[in-house]
């Protein structure tokens, strides 16, 4: 199908959608700048929330394997965030750099294909306007002439004029008559010109202007197929080394272990001490009855410290009596 064959009369109708697909092509544009813009911003938000929740000291809860794993995740969170900023700066270099030199490349062939076209089209106006003309000259002649002839047919019908006047009225009716028939030749001649010419023009001119609009259009719709592949690529390059960021940070989950934190909790707060054993029992007797003991822990259990492990002290309650007179 051919927009030259199909469409020789739509030119304005091919420019205006033309036009939209520049439009298109420029929104397009906007959506990669906005999308770029969402790109850069998400990985800085991803670092700085990596960032928020770094350990404030070196050796923050570092001895238990869950800090430790925790830290490993996120610092491949700040890997991931490094492959947004790429696809951004890929986008932005390459796709959007291609697509800018593709609408102004549209633009200017537009412009000139429908500057040629308006020229052509003011050319067989012109040829138009000139043909126009010998046909009202030729039309003038042709009044001219037959007016001339009815003057002469009168003259020689009326008795009571001379020869001479006879035979002024038949010049004048010769030489009006030839005026007439230059004039039909230079309109036939001009007439066969126009014919060539707008034939030339129709099938021809106008059609190929048309033809190279459609292969605009054609390269136009192709190159977004390009750049839209592109877009996926980019997208496609930065999945193996998120793969390898997840791969990361599954192995950071696998890292952490349970029973080695409880027993780095065990290390870390042991005092060394043991219980206390069992309290006596003391029987009283009529000797003892009013005597009063106390009785309590030789060591209070919440006042040991790390400072106390491995110190000797006695684990046993004392028992100390204290007698009154009776």
């Amino acid at each position: 199908m051919s927009w030259g064959t199909e469409l020789w009369d739509q030119t304005d109708n091919i420019a205006a959608y033309v036009q939209k697909g520049i439009e298109f092509c420029e929104k397009f544009s906007h959506f990669l700048r906005e999308k770029c813009s969402l790109e850069n911003e998400y990985a800085s938000k991803l670092k700085r929330l990596v960032k928020s929740y770094q350990p404030k000291r070196k050796d923050e809860d570092c001895e238990f394997t869950c800090t430790r794993g925790f830290q490993e995740m996120i610092s491949e969170i700040t890997d991931m965030a490094g492959q947004h900023e790429w696809i951004a700066e890929n986008l932005t270099n390459s796709t959007m750099k291609s697509l800018h030199l593709l609408i102004q490349q549209i633009k200017n062939d537009k412009r000139k294909y429908l500057q040629e076209n308006s020229k052509q089209n003011s050319n067989m106006q012109s040829q138009w306007q000139l043909l126009d003309k010998f046909k009202k000259q030729y039309e003038k002649a042709f009044r001219e002439s037959e007016k001339a002839r009815e003057l002469f047919n009168k003259a020689d019908a009326d008795i009571n004029l001379s020869r001479a006047e006879v035979e002024k009225a038949r010049s004048f009716m010769v030489q009006k008559q030839q005026i007439c028939d230059n004039a039909k030749s230079e309109y036939g001649a001009e007439l066969q010109k126009t014919n060539d010419y707008q034939r030339e023009h129709f099938d021809k001119l106008i059609p190929e202007i048309i033809q190279r609009l459609q292969d605009l259009e054609e390269s136009r719709i192709n190159s977004m197929v390009s750049l839209y592949k592109e877009c996926v690529d980019t997208e496609r390059k930065v999945m193996p080394i998120v793969s390898k960021c997840i791969d990361g940070m599954e192995r950071a989950s696998s890292l952490v272990s349970s029973s080695t934190d409880i027993k780095v909790v065990i290390d870390k707060y042991k005092s060394g001490f043991i219980p206390p054993g069992d309290i006596a029992f003391e029987e009283l007797s009529s000797d003892n009855s009013s005597s009063s003991e106390k009785i309590s822990p030789a060591v209070s259990v919440s006042s040991l410290t790390r400072g106390d492990a491995g110190k000797s002290k006695p684990a046993v309650a004392s028992v100390k009596a204290k007698k009154k007179d009776q």
